[in-house]
């Protein structure tokens, strides 16, 4: 059984498996404390935005796709009242705003340090549009609707390009459609991102490199399937998907026949409090 690009689900079965499902990194995050354990600033928001954020926390909460489906339309309007210009780092006034979609990794504890040591300041908080985006995007998945998917992650990577959350889901989408070669060439895109902007979705680098090298086993680019695998599991060395493809890697190149992909949907991780 073979799962791309997301999270681990039970090995055994003849099939290879696209697993469509809410990202880990979905739970609200927070910096790690700075020096002298002051209290983090959270963003200040507007008035829509946090009615916004109490619908996109709420949806969090859900649990399972079919928990969330009825909260649809009400993250479509969330979606709907995303402003122009949102991206994840920003500065307003004297405070740098820094947006997490998911949990943060060592790019945004060195970007937090920095400003720091600059003497200036800096908030935290949700990255609410770009979650509502990529919420809206994986039920589209998991209702086998890779195209209306594609157009609430984009819209997310229209206020956010280098989103990795929202790219990765997208890189989801395209493989469901079998568009193997655009989906390489989104992956290969977002390698290239900055460190920083890596480290305000952690999480989503693993999956975009097992992403990378399930669709290079489709393009029977075998070598580089596996280079890709071998970076993922650096990053997350015990992640059994990445174990697994491999060990399919080694089957292929001693004649086993590829089979074909089956979709099937795996129960989201638990929400975080």
């Amino acid at each position: 059984m073979r799962e791309a690009p997301s999270l681990p689900v039970s090995l055994g079965a003849a099939m290879r498996l696209i697993a469509l499902l809410f990202a880990a990194s979905l739970a609200t995050a927070s910096l790690p404390a700075p020096p002298a354990a002051a209290q983090i600033a959270q963003i200040q928001l507007s008035a829509q935005e946090a009615a916004d954020q109490a619908v996109v926390r709420k949806a969090q909460q859900a649990g399972s796709f079919t928990a969330m489906a009825p909260m649809e339309k009400d993250l479509i309007a969330v979606l709907d009242h995303a402003p122009a210009h949102y991206p994840q780092i920003e500065r307003v006034g004297d405070v740098t705003n820094i947006r997490f979609t998911g949990a943060s990794g060592p790019g945004a504890g060195a970007l937090a340090g920095a400003i720091q040591a600059k003497g200036e300041t800096f908030a935290v908080g949700m990255n609410t549009y770009a979650v509502a985006a990529m919420m809206l995007g994986s039920l589209a998945n998991e209702r086998r609707d890779p195209r209306k998917a594609i157009a609430y992650l984009d819209r997310g990577l229209a206020l956010q390009p280098g989103n990795l959350v929202l790219l990765a889901e997208r890189g989801m989408a395209m493989v469901v459609l079998r568009q193997f070669s655009d989906a390489l060439a989104l992956y290969e895109k977002a390698e290239k991102l900055d460190f920083v902007t890596k480290g305000l979705n952690r999480g989503a680098e693993g999956r975009l490199l097992r992403g990378k090298g399930f669709v290079l086993i489709e393009l029977k680019r075998l070598d580089e399937a596996e280079a890709a695998y071998v970076a993922a599991l650096k990053l997350e060395p015990d992640h059994p998907t990445a174990k697994a493809e491999l060990d399919y890697i080694r089957k292929q190149r001693g004649g086993a026949p590829q089979t074909e992909i089956e979709l099937k949907n795996v129960p989201p991780p638990p929400a975080k409090p």
